[in-house]
């Protein structure tokens, strides 16, 4: 591509009847390239900011004010998370709590019958068995199972008396054995002189779990006496004792439901960002005209509740497709149609100039008016093309990866034309790419550097630039022309902004030939491509027009 003339296409070529021959630049053939002042020169004024283009920049997924989904499902996993991390300690604590003061009030049930057994035992001088059986059957409470221990004075044997609820007489010295396997018993001569608090399992011959609470002693004239208290773990208090209120098969349930409504939660947002993040890629695809991966809005939808949304995507995407082809056929099928008639006017002026006497002025100055007229109309055909065209692009950009290093060298190469009495310098730094149309980039440097040709003067150099700045890649164009009148500063990227003369054709007449097409077409270009373009003046003269377009990697 570098270095080679590029042949306009035939749907460019307009009927020019009399003019010397044009260059095959495609540029050139570009209605109204640049916009002039009084003077002949393009103002200088910052093109609007474009519209975000999908793809472009990064986005900040955690904001205060709008917050984006996936930050509030992280908030919501931090909330799901925190509740119980908050809870748990006061729980606990009072769970703690709450087992302390039960086995308080316990144990001091366990001992306010261990003083009705000394009460009704003292009136015994000796070990009264069936007193104290019947004794500790009067003072049972319920759920509470109690066995009482016997030391006779001056012995360390301990001896199991009686239960309960009652055990039968032949497991007595099995239940004792269980007991002395746990330790119990041999804490009875220390309990006699003080009194020992309890809180041990206990699985019982008949392998049913309790839970020990206390071991009350109490003496007499026969001796020591222990009243061992405990709770069955099937019992409510015994397990309240045995099990934390946390294991509970209530609190447990509840966990459960806690934890699946979290996941339900996070999982329905989770949805819907994948969905969404789907619906991105597929809004990408289409930005950047990649078939391959574009499938449609439908196919990515995950949530039967997006599925409307999605068709409704696809619509839009086959409608705009459709009328981008639209105003693109239309632009060339109109510009076909006037081709014929203009050749043919051009055509039936060539004899009118060979039969008209050379010394009739007046109708000599009538067939040039003819001429001018008829090239100022062909301009206008290929302009209304070409602004047709723009606008289709702007409808249904290209986003393709483009080499800008290349493109950039070779439309500068092809304006260097000493003959024409201007020199095009470039400094290109290679490997630079940018999402977009080669079209629509092709268009933009060649705008630009002809409108820096055609007001530059004679023996002038025209610096055409192309750099990375950051995230951005940056293409100047500098020349050395008259400079920027100030009151078309507002308006320089304006459509049909024109003011020049076109000395050339002897044709000193504001815009003839030119239709302020051309930095407007620039504009809706780099707008396109997600960029943005300025003019400014350059001191002590000449002007200067940057464009900036996001680096693609």
């Amino acid at each position: 591509m570098a270095g080679a003339p590029r042949a306009e296409p035939a749907n460019d070529t307009a009927v020019r009847p009399h003019v010397e021959a044009t260059p095959t630049r495609r540029v050139r053939a570009v209605a109204g390239a640049g916009v002039g002042t009084p003077d002949g020169h393009p103002g200088a004024a910052a093109a609007p900011a474009p519209p975000p283009v999908s793809g472009g920049g990064r986005r900040r997924w955690f904001r205060l004010r709008h917050p984006s989904l996936a930050a509030r499902m992280v908030l919501l996993a931090f909330v799901f998370i925190a509740v119980p991390a908050v809870l748990v300690g006061p729980f606990l604590a009072a769970e703690e709590a709450k087992r302390e003061a039960l086995l308080r009030a316990v144990r001091t049930q366990g001992a306010v019958i261990a003083e009705g057994l000394r009460l009704a035992l003292e009136k015994s001088q000796e070990a009264d068995l069936p007193t104290a059986r019947e004794a500790l059957e009067r003072l049972a409470q319920p759920e509470m199972r109690l066995r009482l221990l016997y030391r006779p004075q001056d012995q360390d044997s301990v001896f199991l008396i009686g239960a309960q609820p009652p055990l039968p007489s032949d497991q007595l010295d099995t239940e004792r054995l269980a007991l002395v396997a746990a330790g119990v018993p041999w804490t009875l001569p220390e309990s006699c002189r003080g009194g020992q608090p309890l809180d041990l399992p206990y699985v019982t011959p008949g392998g049913e779990q309790e839970v020990l609470t206390s071991l009350t002693p109490f003496t007499t004239q026969a001796g020591c006496w222990g009243l061992l208290t405990s709770y069955s773990l099937s019992g409510l208090i015994g397990e309240q004792l045995a099990r934390p209120t946390w294991r509970s098969q209530q609190v447990l349930y509840a966990a459960g439901l806690y934890g699946l409504a979290a996941l339900l939660a996070l999982g329905v947002i989770w949805a819907l960002w994948r969905s969404l993040r789907r619906f991105a890629g597929q809004a990408r695809a289409v930005a950047q005209g990649d078939a391959e991966a574009y499938h449609g809005f439908k196919a990515r939808a995950r949530i039967p509740e997006l599925e409307d949304v999605a068709l409704d995507f696809d619509r839009m995407v086959e409608r705009l497709r459709a009328s981008a082809d639209a105003i693109r056929h239309a632009a060339e099928e109109n510009a076909h149609a006037f081709k014929t008639p203009l050749a043919t006017i051009a055509q039936s002026l060539e004899p009118l100039y060979r039969t008209v006497p050379v010394g009739d002025q007046r109708a000599r100055r009538s067939l040039d008016t003819a001429r001018a007229a008829l090239t100022r109309l062909e301009a206008l055909v290929q302009a209304a093309r070409r602004v047709d065209a723009a606008m289709a692009d702007l409808i249904d950009p290209p986003r393709r990866r483009i080499d800008v290093s290349v493109l950039v060298s070779a439309v500068a190469e092809s304006f260097d034309d000493p003959e024409e009495g201007v020199r095009v310098t470039a400094e290109v730094t290679p490997g630079l790419h940018v999402l977009g149309g080669e079209d629509l980039l092709e268009t933009v440097a060649e705008n630009i550097i002809e409108n820096a040709v055609s007001f530059n003067p004679a023996g002038a150099t025209v610096k055409v630039s192309l750099v990375r700045e950051g995230r951005d890649v940056v293409f100047r164009v500098e020349d050395e022309g008259p400079g920027v009148d100030p009151a078309v500063l507002p308006n320089v990227f304006e459509r049909y902004v024109s003011h020049r003369p076109d000395p050339r054709h002897g044709d000193a007449r504001p815009g003839a030939g030119h239709f302020g097409l051309g930095l407007w077409i620039v504009k809706r270009n780099v707008q396109a491509m997600g960029g943005t373009v300025t003019a400014e003046n350059r001191k002590p003269r000449g002007c200067r027009m940057t464009v900036r377009l996001p680096f693609a990697k």
